[in-house]
């Protein structure tokens, strides 16, 4: 593997596999340096290693064997954090992208007079091609100069003291990755002066910018822009802008709401995964091609109904046939979520590490649900399916609690249970609707293992219902097994729908419905657990061998 990467090296740098030698040397300035020669009597430097530190002067040439290299190309300083200035020889016609990315202490940058191919014109501390005025590289002291018309790719990249920088007027365009990992960048303002649009991954990964300035004339902005800036507060899509990148702005967890005007025709996928702090999403209307039906908080592909990028406080909208890949990932301050009917497809990795979602509902038009669509929600505890046929569901709950409730529809257990996958939960439950409260008859469940199945009175064995009768032998049932409980040191309580019962790690728990039909079983692997229930009603709790209790949720 480091043979062919060797050789592809060679092959990127222009040198002839058959004749390539390499050798190292030390800088004027005492820091060890490697050469590779590139053809006749010419050598690529780079770093020795990544210690290089302090002041570097790269030679115009160097000795090797008794013959004498000149020092046309420089490759590959990445990472020597300690590098506080150099100064470029004028032997030099080309620098790699990215030759001193992540040299973070960086200070000055000096071209020696004389070079015809670069310059640093103005003592700007900067790199810059002569012929075309672009700059190739920065440093954290770098001015622009007003001449610069372009900025390269990989620039500034990784240059963390970087705090501000001034973009001229005479800058019309930025490469890739230009200001990329800037950590210390607080804020950008791009000049109005023609600009088309914002490079793929410009300013990605600059955690302290808190506000970009963007003018009218921006059309698109690239892929991860600004992916992984934390600290952006907050950013106004200008009105021309007709394409969004893919992960445009993944990750910007401060961002609050998001506006898209109408001028936008082109969204590629979903341009804010991430972004856990959003709780408002709006499309301009006027918009022909997307739209935020209903204020839902998402934005949908209006001609195919298929929604592509929603937020913690989306409500999906019943006329969505789609939920497109990705588009809640990483929504980690989504709690629940409700899947209407009408959607038929949800997509792959379309919820993934949504890690606050506790509860899901999946809509009776459901018929499959993509790869990795809930993957490692693991808070996702309560499942509940309508369809009558099993969706689809391979690796679609991977990283889901094996032993989260799931309910589906009640005539389908059979069915569900059968269905490849399903095999993944620990158990699954009949969804029967809401039992219980006025059952006449039936045989009692539960407290007594006897006569009533009832409240609290019973009518002499036979009713399974109300609070009137008379005579019955249950009134005191339920209240021995809360003594019985609290003896053990488990109790049981009702909040939101859900039934939170402490105090049973390692026991097993048993949840039934007052007609004594099991719904869910698990067992406990902390003290604190909670069962959803889908309906009001009363149900019964059973708690290893102590008596069950029963439990009135009243929503």
């Amino acid at each position: 593997m480091k043979r062919f990467l060797t050789i592809l090296l060679f092959a990127i740098l222009g040198i002839s596999t058959t004749f390539a030698q390499t050798f190292t040397a030390n800088a004027p300035t005492g820091q060890l340096l490697s050469f590779v020669v590139t053809y006749r009597s010419n050598v690529c430097v780079m770093a020795g290693n990544r210690n290089i530190s302090g002041n570097l002067t790269i030679p115009s040439s160097v000795t090797y064997n008794g013959t004498t290299y000149t020092v046309e190309s420089i490759e590959n300083f990445t990472n020597c954090a300690g590098l506080t200035s150099v100064t470029i020889p004028n032997t030099v016609t080309s620098i790699g992208t990215g030759s001193f990315a992540y040299c973070s202490g960086l200070t000055s940058l000096v071209v020696s007079s004389g070079n015809t191919q670069f310059d640093s014109r103005g003592n700007c501390n900067a790199i810059i091609n002569t012929r075309n005025n672009c700059l190739v590289v920065g440093c954290k002291n770098t001015v622009i100069p007003n001449s610069v018309t372009s900025i390269g790719n990989a620039a500034f990249h990784g240059c963390s003291g970087l705090t501000s920088v001034t973009i001229p007027n005479s800058v019309v365009s930025i490469g890739t990755h230009v200001f990329a990992a800037c950590t210390g960048l607080t804020s950008v303002t791009i000049p109005n002066n023609g600009w088309a649009g914002i490079s793929d991954c410009a300013f990605s990964g600059c955690t302290g910018l808190t506000s970009v300035t963007i003018p009218n004339t921006v059309t698109y902005i690239g892929t991860s822009a600004f992916d992984g800036c934390t600290g952006l507060a907050s950013f106004t899509i200008p009105d021309a802008v007709t394409t969004i990148g893919s992960n445009a702005f993944k990750d910007c967890t401060s961002l609050p709401s998001v506006t898209i005007p109408s001028s936008v025709t082109n969204i590629s996928g979903n341009p804010f995964n991430g972004c856990a702090g959003l709780t408002s999403i709006v499309v301009a209307s006027g918009n022909t091609v997307y739209d935020s039906r209903d204020n839902c908080n998402a934005i949908i592909e209006t001609n195919r109904n298929v929604l592509i990028a929603g937020c913690k406080n989306t409500t999906i909208p019943n006329s969505v046939t789609t939920i497109n890949n990705m588009a809640f990932y990483f929504c980690t301050s989504l709690t629940s979520v409700t899947i209407p009917n009408s959607v038929a497809y949800i997509g792959g990795s379309a919820f993934a590490a949504c890690t606050g979602l506790t509860s899901v509902t999946i809509g009776n038009s459901v018929s499959r649900i993509g790869e990795l669509a809930f993957a490692s929600c693991y808070s996702l505890y309560s499942i509940t399916f309508k369809p009558t046929n099993p969706p689809s569901i391979y690796r679609a709950f991977d990283y889901v609690p094996r032993d989260a409730s799931v309910f589906v529809p009640c005539d389908r257990l059979a069915t569900y249970i059968a269905t490849p996958h399903y095999d993944y939960f620990n158990s699954i439950s009949p969804d029967c609707g809401n039992n219980g409260g006025n059952d006449n008859g039936g045989n009692g469940s539960g407290n007594n293992g006897g006569n009533n199945g009832g409240n609290n009175n019973g009518n002499g064995g036979n009713n399974g219902g109300n609070n009137n009768g008379n005579g019955g032998n249950n009134g005191g049932g339920n209240l021995n097994a809360i003594a019985e409980l609290a003896n053990a040191g488990i109790s049981l309580t009702t909040q939101n729908g859900s039934i939170r019962i402490t105090g049973v790690e390692g026991l097993p728990v048993t949840l039934y419905d007052i007609q004594g039909r099991r719904l869910t079983y698990l067992q406990a692997h902390t003290s604190t657990i909670n069962f959803p229930v889908p309906h009001t009603g009363i149900y019964m709790v059973r708690i290893a061998n102590l008596p069950a209790q029963r439990v009135a949720i009243l929503r």
